[in-house]
């Protein structure tokens, strides 16, 4: 390849990149006939790299629930991919409803063309269908399809029961991808040593609620293995501190777990209203039972629509997130490219 035009020396090109495999740079370097020279080498020690998000598509609207809090570092977890299983999932629960669920699936396929953060609509609309099948609800009314598992307002325990449980299986996966990005980080044995601990002692909470005393053991056991693994990290003089923050991390996964009760108590907030609905559009008569029976459902898809959206965000944000993520990153912001056409990027050399 012929050097840099009117120039004998040959370019090293270094720094960061949001073109993660270097093709495309190498593409441009080649067409411009430049003799160059290319590295990408790890951050210098002590420096974090700048963060780029790349996600497939079907889970890239949900990144902006983690820029929320800011971007995870180099060495965290980029839960975008789980929370947008974990999204839809609350949002379906707390909406379900298949008529209502179809309006804003068709609502997130049209505004996704002005914005692509309204994809989140066609994923929390798909799962209040399915939901809506489940609880057997079509635009608030429960005579058109049977409920393929329970009407919520007919087993309320059985649906907070439910929540709980859900609750519970997203805490143990943060718990779970705090794990790993330890293991990035360098940090496994102190996570094995410690944290592990707190990860058992939470087991045990949740194995008491059905058997007491098996439960009991394996919360002591790992109270016990947290303790006594941050005491041989830290020293013994750190032990009445590592008691209170055993203490603290159990009442806040207890509290955290509780919290996902609101999903079933929505969800009967949801059933009651639609209950309502129903009930005033017969009220209404003959003529005016459609009409009232399209604005009752209008209401509610805008009015319970916002109101599941910010506790599905409240949900993440503050019971999920805070399990694992420290949001330490820098997001990179790459440099405009030159604007002189006579440059040797912009035009081939002769």
């Amino acid at each position: 390849m012929r050097p840099w035009p009117n120039s004998s020396k040959t370019p090293w090109i270094t720094g960061w990149t949001a073109d993660l495999d270097g093709a495309r740079i190498e593409d441009a370097l080649t067409e411009a006939a430049i003799n160059h020279f290319t590295a990408y080498p790890d951050a210098p020690a002590g420096h974090s790299p700048p963060v780029i998000l790349h996600n497939a598509p079907w889970s890239r609207p949900f990144e902006m629930l983690t820029r929320l809090l800011g971007l995870p570092s180099a060495e965290e977890v980029d839960p975008s991919v789980v929370v947008s299983v974990v999204a839809p999932v609350l949002f379906g629960m707390m909406f379900g409803d298949v008529g209502q669920g179809f309006v804003l699936l068709l609502a997130g396929l049209y505004l996704r063309r002005q914005n692509p953060v309204f994809g989140v609509l066609i994923s929390g609309g798909l799962m209040a269908m399915v939901f809506g099948v489940l609880f057997g609800s079509v635009f608030a009314r429960e005579d058109i399809i049977p409920a393929l598992w329970i009407h919520p307002l007919g087993h309320p325990i059985t649906l907070l029961v439910a929540s709980l449980g859900i609750g519970a299986a997203i805490l143990i996966t943060g718990l779970l991808l705090d794990m790993v990005q330890m293991h990035w980080q360098g940090l496994a044995a102190e996570w094995w040593r410690s944290r592990a601990g707190l990860l058992l002692a939470y087991a045990g909470l949740l194995v008491t609620a059905v058997f007491h005393w098996l439960g009991a053991a394996i919360l002591v056991a790992g109270c016990v293995w947290f303790v006594a693994g941050a005491t041989a990290l830290q020293g013994r003089k750190a032990m009445p501190r590592i008691l209170g923050e055993m203490l603290e991390l159990i009442m806040q996964l207890a509290i955290n777990t509780l919290s996902f009760a609101r999903t079933g108590a929505f969800a009967l907030a949801h059933a009651g209203l639609s209950v309502a609905v129903v009930e005033l559009a017969k009220a209404a008569g003959d003529i005016g039972y459609w009409p009232m029976l399209v604005l009752g459902n209008g209401f509610v898809i805008a009015l319970e629509g916002l109101v599941v959206s910010i506790q599905t965000t409240r949900l993440i944000l503050f019971e999920f997130f805070i399990r694992f993520l420290r949001a330490s990153g820098r997001e990179f912001r790459p440099l405009r490219p030159p604007q002189d056409v006579n440059s040797g990027l912009t035009r081939k050399a002769q």
